[in-house]
């Protein structure tokens, strides 16, 4: 185990979108990439995280194409362990899309995007060059770490990830058979129809997830899925 933590190791991919070349002035972002560097520093320094294990993809690397190529290595059971820590941190935009014969589907939008913001009646560019939440849902089944946080600083209905509920702290020995059993954590920034938000005077934390960055010093605070 990591010094200092439950873990045999710890993983992060960490992604952050503020310039989209295929978007309206409007929509660009301006400190998404900011916020992966703060967020890399503090795993580092602060959580016992390796630099070497940390990806990261920011603007113009950050393609549907790269995006969906280092989820993947996530759910390369080779490198990662029964017994690590794996968080996905994004920072961009997201949409809430209606489907044809009903519901909706989140997406993230990658730097390469192609879509109407205005338009989510359109559903093609959004299946073509977004990801979608079922990715995202796929992926934290199919990473073999014990214990897997997502940090999503984007606006959309939310990821599902199919469970038995959370874990009551009143339980006797709550902390070491949370630290023990396989969870899958979510924390989203904002819910259907919301807006992407970035406040500069809030220093270092300038948009509401990044303000909100000791959640990730307590995983155990969040909502807990047992897989």
């Amino acid at each position: 185990m990591s010094l200092g933590t439950p873990y045999r190791t710890s993983w992060a991919l960490l992604i952050g979108v503020e310039d989209y070349p295929n978007l309206p002035v409007e929509y660009q972002l301006n400190y998404a990439v900011g916020d992966v560097e703060d967020l890399k520093q503090m795993l580092v320094e602060k959580h016992q995280f390796s630099a070497g294990n940390i990806i990261t993809l920011t603007n113009e690397q950050a393609t549907r194409a790269r995006i969906t190529e280092a989820m993947g290595h996530l759910a390369d059971r080779q490198t990662i362990g029964a017994d690590d820590r794996v968080l996905v941190f994004f920072s961009g935009h997201g949409q809430t899309v209606p489907l044809p014969e009903g519901g909706e589907m989140g997406f993230i939008l990658p730097y390469d995007a192609k879509v109407d913001m205005n338009g989510v009646a359109n559903f093609s560019g959004y299946y073509t060059t977004c990801i979608n939440m079922n990715e995202l849902r796929n992926l934290a089944i199919f990473i073999p770490a014990k214990h897997v946080l997502f940090l999503m600083d984007a606006c959309y209905s939310g990821i599902a990830v199919s469970g038995k509920g959370g874990l009551s702290s009143a339980t006797l020995g709550y902390i070491w058979k949370v630290a023990s059993i396989p969870v899958r954590q979510i924390i989203t920034a904002g819910m259907k129809g919301d807006q992407s938000y970035e406040f500069q005077n809030w220093g270092m934390a300038r948009s509401p997830i990044s303000y909100w960055k000791p959640c990730v010093r307590e995983w155990r605070t969040a909502t807990q899925m047992e897989s």
